[in-house]
């Protein structure tokens, strides 16, 4: 199963169907080019590279696949383990790593895979796509990548994540008084409950949790907030507790919905609109670029 479809090179990740598309076999050759193509960017002998995953039923398998061939390829892998794309992108940068990947298929069915490329550069992260390399590295992939591997690699475990990730975040806003509200989260069984879950440790109020353990089956629906009908069930529960807010991220954890407390749907236009004054509050005269 060696064959890779051109196809799963999407515009900003690699993305197809576990096993058709993406198996243990074909990302073997893709992680090659990954690598190759992380180390013509940076131009260093040994790359540290982030590796983690979501909670996809095929996750491990890729994940373990990926991390024994950056090993051998001769990359200092930081194995980060399960992690939702935004903390994977913190981890990248906050510790200053080479470059990373992220094994997720975002919102997609169960039965999808895939994986989300960045490199760490002076000015911040650059996520890999289209206009960013993609396409040298479906190239790479679909010709092979003959790459010669040098001294074998260590794999170098990363902890405290959220814990960092949090703190960071609040850090950002001098650690504000926060009132006490109650919020009722929805995750659908996806890695938005991680990052939730971490804040809430950190942060006073009443957390009302709905589909938090961590499921690749996604036994309730999808992981998928776009898609407004999946947000009834939250809408409901947000009455019903009468609580201030609720949230819905995506399967991933990088897209994030939230209900206001008449259950409405807020408007993605009026939350962008208000982080970006909270933002300029902190930081006056800053440019914010969403």
């Amino acid at each position: 199963m060696n064959k890779i479809d051109p196809k799963i090179f999407k515009a900003y990740d690699i993305r197809g169907i576990y096993p058709t598309d993406l198996n243990e076999s074909n990302v073997v050759a893709i992680v090659k080019a990954i690598y190759k193509f992380f180390y013509d960017s940076k131009k260093k002998e040994r790359l540290t590279i982030v590796l983690s995953h979501d909670m996809r039923l095929s996750g491990e398998a890729l994940f373990q696949a990926a991390l024994d061939t950056l090993v051998q390829m001769g990359a200092d892998v930081i194995n980060a383990g399960l992690l939702s794309t935004p903390s994977f992108y913190f981890a990248v940068s906050h510790y200053n790593y080479d470059c990373g990947i992220q094994i997720t298929a975002s919102h997609n069915p169960k039965e999808w895979n895939g994986m989300k490329l960045v490199i760490n550069n002076s000015k911040g992260l650059v996520k890999v796509g289209k206009p960013t390399g993609m396409d040298e590295i479906k190239r790479m992939a679909l010709d092979g990548n003959n790459f010669p591997a040098s001294k074998k690699g260590r794999v170098i475990y990363q902890k405290n994540i959220l814990e960092d990730e949090v703190e960071n975040a609040l850090s950002l806003f001098n650690h504000p008084s926060i009132k006490k509200f109650k919020i009722v989260a929805d995750p659908a069984n996806a890695m938005g409950a991680q990052y939730i879950q971490a804040l809430f440790d950190k942060i006073p109020g009443d957390l009302v949790k709905m589909n938090f353990d961590l499921d690749g089956n996604f036994p309730v629906h999808q992981p998928d907030p776009l898609n407004f009908d999946n947000l009834k069930d939250l809408q409901k529960k947000v009455l019903e507790e009468h609580a201030d807010l609720g949230l819905a991220p995506d399967g991933d954890g990088d897209r994030l919905y939230f209900v206001d407390e008449k259950g409405n749907i807020i408007p993605a236009t009026t939350i962008t609109a208000l982080i970006a004054r909270e933002l300029l509050k902190e930081k006056p005269g800053s440019t914010i670029l969403f």
